[in-house]
């Protein structure tokens, strides 16, 4: 029986998965061995740990071994079937299969009453991620905010640091990568090893292509996030080999997380209009709907200087059929020898190149006028009031449109009519100068208008008014650093706590 408690102790401190499976192999043993379930509840611990390892760090192979000890075991008592929902869930999870949340929650319950924090922690943020498998987003977040506070009251620094990851997954998948970031970069340095690959994935997702976490380079969520980052760089070269290598590398070692292999999916056929087009990507792929799913959503909203000829979006547009948009990103992979390509412009509102994507994911069909116009300006088309106007761009939009194609109007329609393959800039789906801002700050950390301002290529006297609007909104905080404001972002669950975890888990160590 000491044995027993000794191992599920050492499964909680190791640092390796190969440990976790010498430990559950050793429980496996003891357990032969023993009489009437006695080392029932310690091994039921340790899987539920072990389980939570595999499931973090996308590892089959520690979940197979979880699995084949799972399978000899059965619920001894209220707190061992507690324990072993909790394994049993993670596993599930990661096979993408069906969890009733109320025996998740009734489990939750049980650990609570028995004071088990880690178990505790660890059953709360799978009923986040379960949440958001069955696509209910507000319960993910409302979840995912309660277990990230529990875990800093409890002080336990492994636990709450995946509590902490999970509420950035959440602010992600809820459309704020700002705050993703935030989180993320504060966990980054203090977060223990077997988070350091899921950290740096998220942070990609995201949109941050450069920070990563302090990990020992060996788990399988590690190698991913290092595939996902070569991809995006050998599609920003255009370098279609190298992107396709490491998408199917990363894609593949993702298949034993239903939820992430199914992410990278997405973001590949974003990035490269040579794939299908996943149903929850059609409406933003047909230019449908302006904000992209969250897998996508983080890397549409990246920071862009002045020299990127493309932007976060693009339409490619051919003779005869309706245009697809793909992020910016994937712009070099889309050109061919037939494509043209039609450099982004330099005005700030981009109508033109606005109106164009409309009217090339429209396709042979076209649009009626009034909803070509509310598609162009976001405005409710009043004939009276905008005829003139939008007269004046239909002219320059037919120039601009000269030497792979036309604009033309018939029958209250308005159709582009492609002589050839086009790529198209889509400002549509390009970030908002807040988004910006915030994306800077959140990197940052702390920053004034001026740093801020030549991070994201606005003015400073831009950048002044945008930060001023968007702390009296509450979205940032500004203090004064001696004759300067300095604004910051903050989550409004996640506060600033990387010393607290250092000084935590020095202590655990």
């Amino acid at each position: 029986m000491d044995r027993a408690w000794s191992c599920a102790a050492h499964a909680l401190s190791a640092e390796s998965s190969a440990e976790l499976e010498t430990v559950i192999a050793t429980l496996g043993t003891i357990a032969s061995q023993a009489e009437g379930g006695a080392v029932a509840l310690p091994t039921a611990l340790a899987c539920a740990h072990a389980a939570t390892i595999a499931a973090v760090t996308f590892d089959a192979s520690l979940a197979r071994v979880v699995q084949t000890q799972l399978a000899s075991m059965t619920n001894a008592d209220d707190l061992t079937a507690c324990a072993l929902v909790g394994a049993r869930g993670w596993l599930a999870w990661m096979a993408g299969e069906r969890i009733e949340d109320t025996t998740l929650a009734a489990a939750e319950k049980c650990a609570r009453s028995a004071e088990l924090a880690t178990l505790l922690v660890q059953l709360g943020v799978l009923r986040a991620l379960v949440a958001e498998a069955c696509g209910d987003g507000a319960a993910m977040m409302s979840i995912a905010r309660r277990v990230s506070r529990m875990a800093s009251s409890d002080g336990v620094p492994r636990a709450e640091c995946l509590a902490h990851l999970v509420l950035a997954r959440a602010r992600r998948t809820a459309h704020h990568p700002h705050l993703a970031i935030r989180i993320l970069a504060a966990l980054a340095s203090v977060a223990p090893w077997e988070l350091a690959g899921w950290i740096a994935l998220e942070a990609r997702l995201a949109g941050d292509l450069t920070l990563t976490a302090e990990g020992a380079g060996l788990t399988p969520s590690e190698a991913i996030a290092e595939d996902v980052s070569a991809a995006i760089d050998a599609a920003r070269r255009g370098a279609r080999m190298d992107f396709e290598r490491h998408t199917e590398a990363a894609v593949s070692r993702a298949s034993s997380v239903h939820v992430v292999a199914r992410e990278l999916a997405l973001l590949a056929a974003a990035i490269d209009v040579t794939r299908p087009v996943p149903e929850a990507l059609a409406a933003w792929s047909e230019g449908d709907a302006v904000l992209a799913p969250p897998a996508v959503h983080g890397l549409g909203v990246r920071v862009i200087d002045e020299s990127d000829d493309v932007g976060e979006a693009a339409v490619l547009g051919a003779p005869n059929a309706r245009g697809r948009r793909l992020l910016g990103l994937g712009a070099l992979l889309a050109l061919g020898p037939d494509v043209l390509f039609h450099r982004r412009s330099r005005m700030r509102q981009g109508r033109v190149e606005t109106l164009l994507a409309v009217l090339a994911s429209a396709g042979p069909e076209g649009l009626e006028d009034a909803r070509v116009f509310e598609k162009t300006y976001e405005l409710v088309y009043q004939p009276t009031v905008h005829r003139g106007v939008f007269d004046v761009l239909l002219t320059r939009t037919r120039a601009a449109a000269e030497g792979f194609g036309d604009v033309v109007r018939r029958q209250g329609r308005i159709v582009l009519t492609l002589s050839r393959p086009v790529l198209l800039p889509d400002p549509r789906a390009s970030a908002r100068a807040h988004d910006r801002l915030l994306r800077a700050l959140a990197r940052s950390g702390r920053a004034s208008a001026d740093e801020v301002a030549k991070q994201t290529g606005l003015s400073v006297r831009a950048a002044q008014e945008a930060l001023k609007s968007l702390s009296e909104g509450g979205a940032c905080v500004a203090d004064r650093r001696g004759r300067q404001l300095v604004y910051a972002v903050e989550d409004t669950t996640f506060s600033e706590a990387t010393e607290l975890l250092a000084r935590r888990r020095r202590a655990g160590a």
